[in-house]
């Protein structure tokens, strides 16, 4: 349903750990499918901070934070959900 509205690709870099040096190990790069929007939204990461996300991504990908997405380091991700309670897709905020 929602994969109709996603016409554009992003690059989806999973985050798979952390090196010696407490720098982030990214998976291999793949494209995506999704939605992308540039608009400032200011909200909370998960140290609690008050953050501006400026690129909404929407998928059906299971990004998850700290994840990177066109080389930009993933802040918040919610679920959507489609009528019948089942996720739908991702909003990805960045």
């Amino acid at each position: 349903m929602l994969s109709n509205y996603f016409s554009q690709t992003v690059v989806w870099e999973q985050k798979i750990g952390i090196n010696d040096y407490s720098k982030p190990i990214k998976g291999d790069a793949v494209e995506i499918k999704a939605r992308k929007e540039t608009k400032d939204r200011r909200v909370i990461n998960k140290d609690g901070a008050e953050v501006v996300a400026s690129l909404t991504v929407y998928t059906n990908e299971p990004v998850q934070v700290e994840d990177y997405i066109d080389g930009r380091c993933v802040i918040s991700v919610w679920p959507m959900y489609a009528p019948n309670g089942d996720v739908a897709g991702y909003e990805v905020l960045t």
